[in-house]
């Protein structure tokens, strides 16, 4: 839809008019930065997403419109015995996530880029009560390995559009990267 509104406008939007968002976990072993990511995300999704969870669904529970079978068959994603959490591992498959060596990482922004075709990445690193040691191991693997061999845009008139900010010189916060 946003490409043919652009057609429309007489312009064309380029990789960089598309962001992609993603929760990033990267340890020296897959295991490592797994167990981060699941245990982050656990904590996130139990206790800081605990409230909003209850009330959706208390809406789905007690709303009459979701009560006939016609809507329930129309929207099955909304369905309370339907609702599971998606493995970590089924994420990693899907390219949902970016989790593991620095060396899977660059391997699952390549096949994002390639899938989607997007120019710009929002990494989500610090997420539930991940340590600080963990984010900021994940912030080092992607300046030091990840970055260089994912990120264009080098030349004369193009631009590379990562930083890194934060508690130390070394590693902070993570804004966008241009791929």
């Amino acid at each position: 839809m946003y490409i043919d509104l652009a057609a429309k406008d007489g312009w064309e939007p380029g990789p960089d008019h598309f962001m992609v968002g993603m929760p990033c976990s990267i340890a020296d072993t897959v295991e490592e930065a797994m167990e981060t990511l699941r245990s982050g995300t656990k904590f996130f999704l139990g206790v800081l997403g605990g409230g909003i969870r209850t009330a959706q669904r208390i809406v789905l529970q007690k709303t009459r419109y979701y009560r006939e079978e016609a809507h329930k068959e129309r929207f099955p994603g909304l369905a309370i015995a339907n609702r599971r959490e998606t493995p970590l591992e089924e994420m990693m498959e899907k390219g949902l996530v970016l989790c593991g060596t620095p060396d899977m990482v660059i391997d699952q922004v390549k096949r994002a880029k390639d899938e989607l075709g997007h120019g710009l990445m929002n990494l989500n690193i610090k997420i539930g009560n991940t340590p600080q040691a963990a984010v900021l191991k994940t912030m080092q693997h992607l300046r030091d390995t990840v970055f260089p061999a994912v990120v264009v845009g080098s030349g004369p008139g193009e631009r590379v559009c990562y930083r890194l900010e934060g508690p130390s010189a070394n590693a902070g916060e993570v804004y966008g990267l241009l791929v």
